[in-house]
């Protein structure tokens, strides 16, 4: 009996944190998908499974908090953690109203994606 492998989609705008993420989790045993901005992401949930989304807060086009809204709306099962450079109590309270199940502040600790991915799912 296999155990199964969660998918998760990172969705950031700046390479080094997209590739960072998929060493972090991938070490881990997940399935990772790449999105470099907010409607790529659009259209890789529309087309795969997804089981959670990694997102960052401030991007060209759609941010973070409007593709949550997105998600919310459209997928309303599917969790979402919001990654940024710009933490602050009002922005974590904002971002947690909006239905992210968690905030990770730049720079992070690989422990820190993987204790948070893990608690999402």
């Amino acid at each position: 009996m296999s155990l199964k492998q969660y998918v998760v989609l990172v969705v950031d705008d700046e390479r080094v944190v997209r590739e960072g993420c998929r060493r972090i989790l991938e070490a881990e045993g997940y399935r990772i998908l790449i999105a470099k901005d907010g409607e790529e992401a659009m259209e890789i949930v529309q087309s795969n499974h997804v089981d959670l989304v990694l997102a960052d807060l401030k991007m060209p086009g759609i941010g973070g908090l409007e593709l949550l809204a997105w998600i919310k709306s459209n997928y309303p099962g599917l969790p979402a953690i919001i990654i940024t450079g710009h933490g602050s109590r009002q922005l974590e309270s904002q971002c947690e109203d909006a239905g992210a199940l968690g905030l990770i502040s730049k720079p992070f600790m690989a422990r820190e994606v993987v204790d948070a991915v893990k608690s999402a799912l």
